[in-house]
């Protein structure tokens, strides 16, 4: 239904009213917060208790939206006068939800990064894993310190000071890859851990959702492929690998794309 409205946008050339109205009101990503309050004759709508009241709103002006939207869809036909009155009877409604979603945008970006669960080595692990595994985990633990100290930075501040981080932290980035090297080289029988389950932070965006789920997932398959040829001979396992990777070259990929998506936060 709301497609062929805005098909119909299209054909009358009103392309701003489609964006303003159904870019940032229909297909923006919705958490909201228990408690607001609807008029009578605007649709009720049912929000999360842990959402802010910039959230509530957003969604309860949207639902409105979205019900006039509907209302105006059961027209056989709609002219651009009758699209730039409906723009202009919703203006002020219009102009609140871009000014809800810009608060919401600068809220998430200064959510603090949770820290990852605390790890756990398998008994059976050997030396070797477990200095990886730990040397990994606090250096990882520490960068996401270092990011959280830095929320309230602005965006230049923020990508000088982790620069200057990783540089001051260099060796040890360098003794994580050295021993991850150890490790792969040196393994046999012994399957490598499966990391903890996914845990999404509090408030997290789709975009962060989106690129939190590939990774997982590519990280599992590759650890589950790579298990399967742990009792391989060297060579026979190393060449595996290169071709499951070159196999999954798209799924890289897209993790990358993911990544530059997601709000600078630092």
């Amino acid at each position: 239904m709301l497609e062929t409205f805005r098909q119909r946008l299209g054909r009358t050339g009103i392309g701003a009213v489609s964006c303003l109205v159904l870019g940032a009101v229909l297909f923006t990503p919705i958490a909201v917060r228990a408690g607001a309050t609807p008029g009578a004759d605007t649709p009720s709508v049912s929000v999360p208790a842990s959402a802010p009241p910039e959230m509530a709103e957003f969604l309860q002006n949207r639902a409105t939206l979205t019900a006039k939207l509907a209302q105006l869809e059961s027209k056989s036909s709609m002219t651009p006068e009758e699209v730039a009155l409906f723009q202009q009877q919703n203006g002020d409604l219009l102009k609140r939800q871009a000014q809800l979603a810009q608060a919401m945008a600068q809220q998430e970006e200064k959510i603090a990064v949770p820290m990852p669960a605390p790890l756990q080595v398998p008994p059976e692990a050997s030396p070797q894993i477990r200095a990886f595994m730990t040397a990994r985990d606090q250096l990882a633990r520490e960068e996401i310190a270092f990011r959280n100290q830095h929320l309230n930075d602005d965006p230049s501040t923020q990508e000088t000071a982790l620069q200057q981080w990783h540089q001051q932290n260099a060796a040890r980035f360098q003794e994580v890859q050295q021993l991850a090297l150890s490790v792969s080289k040196q393994m046999s029988p012994t399957s490598l851990p499966l990391p903890p389950p996914l845990q999404f932070p509090p408030n997290a965006s789709p975009e962060l959702r989106a690129f939190l789920t590939a990774r997982d997932q590519l990280v599992r398959d590759e650890i589950a492929f790579q298990n399967q040829h742990a009792t391989d001979d060297e060579p026979t396992r190393t060449d595996a690998h290169e071709q499951w990777q070159k196999q999954n070259a798209a799924r890289f990929q897209q993790l990358q794309q993911l990544a530059q998506a997601l709000p600078k936060t630092n």
